[in-house]
């Protein structure tokens, strides 16, 4: 199945819920459509397993600075960060790949 969706042989809803060899009308669309409508346009690629990553030109959180943000107490810090929760239905954000303390972010999408 995923062969199907990777090589664009399969429509799906938006939710890919309902699958379909054929496409039944303009909600039904292949994942690569779907990747260009939702993802392609905030900057996000895939890379060579066909996963979503941020491109050259995609602004990503630094983990650190989120880390921090969330752990303070601080309103200026808060105020200063607040472009990260800003409209984030609209625009989503992926966080940058550095570690905090030991902890390593992951992110991993399925098609």
């Amino acid at each position: 199945m995923r062969r199907l969706y990777l090589n664009n042989k399969v429509y799906m809803d938006r939710g890919a819920s309902y699958l379909s060899i054929k496409k039944w009308n303009d909600d039904y669309k292949t994942m690569n459509e779907w990747f260009e409508q939702e993802w392609a346009p905030y900057g996000y690629v895939h890379d060579n397993l066909f996963r979503v990553r941020p491109g050259p030109d995609c602004q990503t959180v630094d983990f650190a600075s989120f880390w921090e943000c969330l752990e303070s107490r601080d309103e200026k810090l808060l105020k200063s960060n607040a472009w990260i929760f800003e409209d984030v239905k609209n625009n989503p954000r992926f966080l940058d790949k550095s570690k905090v303390n030991n902890v390593e972010l992951m992110v991993i999408t399925f098609h």
